[in-house]
Protein backbone atom coordinates (compact mmCIF):
# COMPACT_ATOMS: atom_id res chain seq x y z
CA UNK A 1 0.00 0.00 0.00
CA UNK A 2 1.23 3.36 -0.76
CA UNK A 3 -0.52 4.99 2.09
CA UNK A 4 -1.49 3.71 5.42
CA UNK A 5 -3.47 4.86 8.55
CA UNK A 6 -1.07 6.90 10.33
CA UNK A 7 -0.70 9.18 6.52
CA UNK A 8 -4.82 9.29 7.27
CA UNK A 9 -4.82 10.51 10.66
CA UNK A 10 -2.21 12.73 10.18
CA UNK A 11 -4.19 14.20 6.96
CA UNK A 12 -7.25 14.71 8.67
CA UNK A 13 -5.62 16.61 11.96
CA UNK A 14 -4.00 19.12 9.20
CA UNK A 15 -7.55 19.27 7.67
CA UNK A 16 -8.43 21.19 11.36
CA UNK A 17 -5.24 23.51 10.89
CA UNK A 18 -5.62 27.01 9.15
CA UNK A 19 -2.16 26.00 6.70
CA UNK A 20 -2.34 29.18 4.56
CA UNK A 21 0.72 31.36 4.41
CA UNK A 22 2.24 28.53 6.48
CA UNK A 23 5.79 27.17 5.72
CA UNK A 24 5.54 23.41 6.33
CA UNK A 25 8.49 20.61 6.20
CA UNK A 26 7.08 17.02 5.53
CA UNK A 27 9.80 14.43 6.16
CA UNK A 28 9.86 10.44 5.20
CA UNK A 29 6.60 11.08 3.10
CA UNK A 30 7.19 6.71 1.72
CA UNK A 31 5.11 6.97 -1.89
CA UNK A 32 3.61 10.57 -1.94
CA UNK A 33 0.76 10.48 0.26
CA UNK A 34 1.03 13.58 2.42
CA UNK A 35 3.00 15.12 -0.29
CA UNK A 36 -0.12 14.97 -2.51
CA UNK A 37 -2.71 16.38 -0.52
CA UNK A 38 -0.76 19.24 0.64
CA UNK A 39 1.06 20.15 -2.61
CA UNK A 40 -0.99 23.57 -2.86
CA UNK A 41 0.62 25.03 0.12
CA UNK A 42 4.18 26.18 1.25
CA UNK A 43 5.61 22.98 1.51
CA UNK A 44 9.18 21.41 1.56
CA UNK A 45 9.54 17.81 1.37
CA UNK A 46 12.38 15.44 2.48
CA UNK A 47 13.05 12.16 2.07
CA UNK A 48 16.66 9.63 1.91
CA UNK A 49 15.09 7.51 0.12
CA UNK A 50 15.28 7.15 -4.06
CA UNK A 51 11.90 5.32 -4.33
CA UNK A 52 10.03 7.54 -2.10
CA UNK A 53 11.21 10.74 -4.29
CA UNK A 54 10.47 9.23 -7.65
CA UNK A 55 7.27 8.22 -5.79
CA UNK A 56 6.27 11.66 -5.54
CA UNK A 57 7.42 12.88 -8.18
CA UNK A 58 4.51 10.76 -10.09
CA UNK A 59 1.89 11.53 -7.32
CA UNK A 60 1.98 15.17 -7.22
CA UNK A 61 3.09 14.94 -11.37
CA UNK A 62 5.86 16.77 -10.42
CA UNK A 63 4.72 19.58 -8.34
CA UNK A 64 6.89 18.73 -5.82
CA UNK A 65 10.53 17.76 -5.80
CA UNK A 66 12.00 16.24 -2.54
CA UNK A 67 15.57 16.90 -0.99
CA UNK A 68 17.50 14.77 0.67
CA UNK A 69 18.07 16.65 3.87
CA UNK A 70 16.56 19.71 5.36
CA UNK A 71 17.55 22.42 2.92
CA UNK A 72 19.18 25.32 4.54
CA UNK A 73 17.26 28.49 4.60
CA UNK A 74 16.53 32.44 5.81
CA UNK A 75 13.22 31.21 7.46
CA UNK A 76 12.20 29.06 9.90
CA UNK A 77 9.17 26.36 9.67
CA UNK A 78 5.42 26.92 11.18
CA UNK A 79 4.97 23.38 10.74
CA UNK A 80 6.62 20.22 10.39
CA UNK A 81 4.87 16.97 9.55
CA UNK A 82 7.21 13.59 10.01
CA UNK A 83 6.13 10.28 9.41
CA UNK A 84 8.49 8.00 11.65
CA UNK A 85 11.03 6.12 10.15
CA UNK A 86 12.28 2.83 11.28
CA UNK A 87 16.05 3.57 11.74
CA UNK A 88 15.42 5.79 14.94
CA UNK A 89 19.63 7.06 14.90
CA UNK A 90 18.53 8.68 11.43
CA UNK A 91 15.08 10.04 12.94
CA UNK A 92 17.45 11.38 15.62
CA UNK A 93 19.77 13.27 12.60
CA UNK A 94 16.86 14.46 11.42
CA UNK A 95 15.64 16.28 14.15
CA UNK A 96 18.99 17.70 15.19
CA UNK A 97 19.18 19.12 11.97
CA UNK A 98 15.37 20.30 12.03
CA UNK A 99 16.46 22.30 15.39
CA UNK A 100 18.47 25.07 13.47
CA UNK A 101 15.16 25.75 11.54
CA UNK A 102 12.60 26.09 14.39
CA UNK A 103 10.96 28.41 16.12
CA UNK A 104 9.30 28.47 19.70
CA UNK A 105 5.56 28.32 17.71
CA UNK A 106 7.12 25.72 15.32
CA UNK A 107 4.43 22.53 15.34
CA UNK A 108 5.79 19.32 15.27
CA UNK A 109 3.50 16.46 14.32
CA UNK A 110 4.59 13.15 14.40
CA UNK A 111 2.70 9.86 12.88
CA UNK A 112 2.82 6.09 13.32
CA UNK A 113 0.84 2.71 13.13
CA UNK A 114 0.52 1.88 16.76
CA UNK A 115 2.85 -1.43 16.50
CA UNK A 116 5.90 0.42 15.00
CA UNK A 117 5.84 3.04 18.06
CA UNK A 118 8.26 2.78 20.49
CA UNK A 119 9.68 4.41 24.19
CA UNK A 120 12.92 5.51 21.93
CA UNK A 121 10.67 7.56 19.41
CA UNK A 122 9.25 9.64 22.68
CA UNK A 123 12.32 9.97 24.23
CA UNK A 124 14.31 11.21 21.12
CA UNK A 125 11.26 13.58 20.46
CA UNK A 126 11.13 15.06 23.87
CA UNK A 127 15.48 15.25 24.38
CA UNK A 128 15.56 17.10 20.92
CA UNK A 129 12.38 19.01 20.40
CA UNK A 130 9.65 18.90 23.13
CA UNK A 131 7.34 17.83 25.84
CA UNK A 132 5.22 15.09 24.02
CA UNK A 133 1.21 14.59 23.91
CA UNK A 134 -0.47 12.06 21.86
CA UNK A 135 -3.47 11.38 20.03
CA UNK A 136 -6.35 9.00 20.15
CA UNK A 137 -5.73 5.49 18.68
CA UNK A 138 -7.94 5.26 15.34
CA UNK A 139 -7.44 2.39 12.98
CA UNK A 140 -4.11 0.95 15.03
CA UNK A 141 -2.14 4.63 14.22
CA UNK A 142 -1.49 7.79 16.38
CA UNK A 143 -0.33 10.90 15.82
CA UNK A 144 2.21 12.64 18.61
CA UNK A 145 2.23 16.34 19.12
CA UNK A 146 5.23 18.72 20.51
CA UNK A 147 6.34 22.46 20.33
CA UNK A 148 10.05 23.54 19.60
CA UNK A 149 11.29 24.20 23.01
CA UNK A 150 13.86 21.80 24.08
CA UNK A 151 17.07 22.89 25.19
CA UNK A 152 20.46 23.04 22.86
CA UNK A 153 21.66 19.51 22.16
CA UNK A 154 25.22 17.99 21.20
CA UNK A 155 25.63 17.49 17.33
CA UNK A 156 24.17 14.24 16.31
CA UNK A 157 27.49 12.27 15.44
CA UNK A 158 28.16 9.20 12.98
CA UNK A 159 29.49 6.10 14.53
CA UNK A 160 32.94 4.60 13.29
CA UNK A 161 33.79 1.19 13.13
CA UNK A 162 37.14 -0.65 12.77
CA UNK A 163 36.87 -3.77 10.00
CA UNK A 164 40.03 -6.20 10.10
CA UNK A 165 42.02 -6.05 7.16
CA UNK A 166 41.44 -2.46 6.49
CA UNK A 167 43.87 0.16 7.41
CA UNK A 168 41.36 2.81 8.25
CA UNK A 169 37.94 2.75 10.39
CA UNK A 170 35.05 3.31 8.65
CA UNK A 171 32.36 5.97 9.48
CA UNK A 172 28.88 4.87 9.60
CA UNK A 173 25.84 7.52 8.82
CA UNK A 174 22.61 7.42 10.06
CA UNK A 175 20.63 6.02 7.70
CA UNK A 176 22.70 3.08 6.76
CA UNK A 177 21.71 -0.21 8.22
CA UNK A 178 23.88 -1.93 11.15
CA UNK A 179 24.94 1.42 11.82
CA UNK A 180 26.59 0.44 14.90
CA UNK A 181 29.40 -2.70 14.04
CA UNK A 182 29.90 -4.35 11.04
CA UNK A 183 26.76 -6.55 9.17
CA UNK A 184 26.80 -10.01 9.90
CA UNK A 185 25.98 -10.93 6.75
CA UNK A 186 28.86 -8.25 5.05
CA UNK A 187 31.69 -9.61 7.48
CA UNK A 188 31.14 -13.15 6.54
CA UNK A 189 30.39 -11.98 2.85
CA UNK A 190 33.24 -10.28 2.59
CA UNK A 191 36.08 -13.34 3.02
CA UNK A 192 34.38 -14.74 -0.67
CA UNK A 193 34.33 -11.48 -3.27
CA UNK A 194 36.51 -12.78 -5.86
CA UNK A 195 39.53 -11.76 -7.08
CA UNK A 196 40.66 -11.36 -11.01
CA UNK A 197 41.43 -8.69 -13.98
CA UNK A 198 37.56 -7.72 -12.96
CA UNK A 199 37.51 -3.58 -14.88
CA UNK A 200 33.80 -2.73 -13.84
CA UNK A 201 32.67 -3.68 -10.09
CA UNK A 202 29.02 -2.81 -8.79
CA UNK A 203 28.55 -2.75 -5.09
CA UNK A 204 24.41 -2.99 -5.70
CA UNK A 205 22.85 -1.92 -2.37
CA UNK A 206 25.63 -0.58 -0.45
CA UNK A 207 25.13 0.72 2.50
CA UNK A 208 28.46 1.91 4.04
CA UNK A 209 30.70 0.63 1.17
CA UNK A 210 32.45 -2.15 2.85
CA UNK A 211 31.67 -5.00 0.11
CA UNK A 212 32.85 -2.51 -2.40
CA UNK A 213 35.73 -1.05 -0.53
CA UNK A 214 36.78 -4.77 -0.13
CA UNK A 215 36.43 -5.86 -3.68
CA UNK A 216 38.88 -3.30 -4.93
CA UNK A 217 41.43 -4.25 -2.56
CA UNK A 218 41.24 -7.24 -4.11
CA UNK A 219 40.60 -6.31 -7.74
CA UNK A 220 43.46 -2.74 -7.62
CA UNK A 221 42.60 -1.91 -10.80
CA UNK A 222 38.72 -1.99 -11.24
CA UNK A 223 36.59 1.18 -10.91
CA UNK A 224 34.04 0.32 -8.16
CA UNK A 225 30.07 1.56 -8.54
CA UNK A 226 27.82 1.88 -5.41
CA UNK A 227 24.36 2.26 -5.60
CA UNK A 228 21.30 2.46 -3.18
CA UNK A 229 18.01 3.18 -2.44
CA UNK A 230 19.67 5.82 0.56
CA UNK A 231 20.90 8.72 -0.65
CA UNK A 232 23.26 9.00 2.56
CA UNK A 233 24.03 5.42 1.74
CA UNK A 234 25.95 6.57 -1.61
CA UNK A 235 27.55 9.48 0.04
CA UNK A 236 28.78 7.47 2.81
CA UNK A 237 30.27 4.31 0.62
CA UNK A 238 31.95 7.51 -0.98
CA UNK A 239 33.12 8.77 1.98
CA UNK A 240 34.96 5.73 3.64
CA UNK A 241 36.02 4.68 -0.37
CA UNK A 242 37.85 7.51 -0.20
CA UNK A 243 39.65 7.24 3.13
CA UNK A 244 41.32 3.81 1.81
CA UNK A 245 42.07 5.42 -2.25
CA UNK A 246 42.94 7.83 -4.11
CA UNK A 247 40.83 7.24 -7.08
CA UNK A 248 37.04 8.00 -7.72
CA UNK A 249 34.22 5.69 -7.35
CA UNK A 250 31.01 6.14 -9.04
CA UNK A 251 27.69 7.05 -6.68
CA UNK A 252 24.41 6.20 -8.12
CA UNK A 253 21.35 7.31 -6.52
CA UNK A 254 18.79 4.62 -7.79
CA UNK A 255 16.12 2.08 -6.66
CA UNK A 256 17.65 -1.51 -7.39
CA UNK A 257 20.56 -0.20 -10.03
CA UNK A 258 17.55 1.04 -12.28
CA UNK A 259 19.83 3.72 -13.77
CA UNK A 260 22.21 2.04 -14.40
CA UNK A 261 23.45 0.93 -18.12
CA UNK A 262 23.03 -2.74 -19.82
CA UNK A 263 25.69 -5.03 -20.12
CA UNK A 264 28.05 -3.42 -18.39
CA UNK A 265 29.62 -4.68 -15.37
CA UNK A 266 32.21 -7.82 -14.72
CA UNK A 267 31.28 -8.53 -11.27
CA UNK A 268 28.15 -7.02 -9.12
CA UNK A 269 28.16 -8.08 -5.50
CA UNK A 270 24.86 -7.90 -3.38
CA UNK A 271 23.92 -8.20 -0.19
CA UNK A 272 20.00 -7.57 -0.36
CA UNK A 273 17.55 -6.26 2.64
CA UNK A 274 14.94 -7.99 3.41
CA UNK A 275 12.45 -5.44 4.25
CA UNK A 276 11.08 -1.86 3.30
CA UNK A 277 10.92 0.20 6.68
CA UNK A 278 8.54 -2.53 8.37
CA UNK A 279 7.02 -4.14 5.50
CA UNK A 280 9.38 -7.30 4.96
CA UNK A 281 9.55 -9.73 1.82
CA UNK A 282 12.09 -10.45 -0.95
CA UNK A 283 10.40 -8.31 -3.36
CA UNK A 284 13.53 -5.69 -3.36
CA UNK A 285 16.04 -8.48 -3.59
CA UNK A 286 13.57 -10.23 -6.61
CA UNK A 287 14.27 -7.20 -7.72
CA UNK A 288 17.71 -6.39 -7.50
CA UNK A 289 18.37 -9.74 -9.13
CA UNK A 290 16.35 -9.03 -12.27
CA UNK A 291 18.48 -5.41 -12.53
CA UNK A 292 21.75 -7.35 -11.51
CA UNK A 293 21.15 -9.65 -14.60
CA UNK A 294 20.58 -6.54 -17.12
CA UNK A 295 23.28 -4.78 -16.12
CA UNK A 296 26.14 -7.54 -15.95
CA UNK A 297 28.29 -8.18 -19.27
CA UNK A 298 28.10 -11.52 -20.93
CA UNK A 299 30.18 -13.86 -18.73
CA UNK A 300 30.23 -11.33 -16.00
CA UNK A 301 29.71 -12.26 -12.09
CA UNK A 302 26.80 -11.92 -9.97
CA UNK A 303 27.49 -13.07 -6.12
CA UNK A 304 24.61 -12.53 -3.30
CA UNK A 305 24.53 -13.20 -0.02
CA UNK A 306 21.28 -14.29 2.15
CA UNK A 307 19.67 -15.80 4.84
CA UNK A 308 19.86 -19.62 4.26
CA UNK A 309 15.79 -19.70 5.06
CA UNK A 310 15.13 -16.82 1.86
CA UNK A 311 16.11 -18.97 -0.77
CA UNK A 312 17.35 -16.98 -2.86
CA UNK A 313 18.62 -20.00 -5.30
CA UNK A 314 15.74 -20.82 -6.67
CA UNK A 315 14.76 -17.26 -7.74
CA UNK A 316 18.23 -16.77 -8.89
CA UNK A 317 18.14 -20.51 -11.06
CA UNK A 318 15.17 -18.84 -12.73
CA UNK A 319 16.90 -15.78 -13.94
CA UNK A 320 20.24 -17.32 -14.88
CA UNK A 321 20.03 -20.49 -15.53
CA UNK A 322 21.94 -22.26 -12.85
CA UNK A 323 23.79 -20.96 -9.67
CA UNK A 324 26.51 -22.41 -6.92
CA UNK A 325 27.25 -21.77 -3.93
CA UNK A 326 30.39 -20.49 -3.00
CA UNK A 327 29.68 -20.78 1.27
CA UNK A 328 27.51 -21.58 3.74
CA UNK A 329 27.56 -21.02 7.54
CA UNK A 330 25.00 -21.43 10.19
CA UNK A 331 23.03 -18.31 9.29
CA UNK A 332 23.84 -16.96 5.38
CA UNK A 333 24.22 -18.78 1.95
CA UNK A 334 26.41 -17.07 -0.77
CA UNK A 335 25.18 -18.34 -4.24
CA UNK A 336 27.24 -17.26 -7.70
CA UNK A 337 25.52 -16.65 -10.88
CA UNK A 338 27.38 -16.16 -14.05
CA UNK A 339 25.68 -14.51 -17.37
CA UNK A 340 26.30 -16.25 -20.33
Amino acid sequence: MAYNSADELLLEFLETQDLVNKSILICNDAFGALSSHLHDFDITVVSDSYLSKMSIDLNTEGRIISQTSVPDRDTKYDIVVFKIPKNLAYFEDLLCQLRKFSHKETSFIFGSMVKHLSNGAFSIIEKKIGKTTTSLAKKKARLIFANFEAPDCIKFKNKTIKVEGLDKELENFSNVFSRDKLDIGAAFFRQYIPKSSYKEILDLGCGNGVLGIWAKKNNPLARITFTDDSHMAVENAKFNYHKLYTDKPVGVWTNCGESLPDNYFDLVLCNPPFHQDHTIGDFIAVQMFIEAKRVLASGGVLRVIGNSHLKYNFKLKELFGSYKLIATNSKFNIYECILS
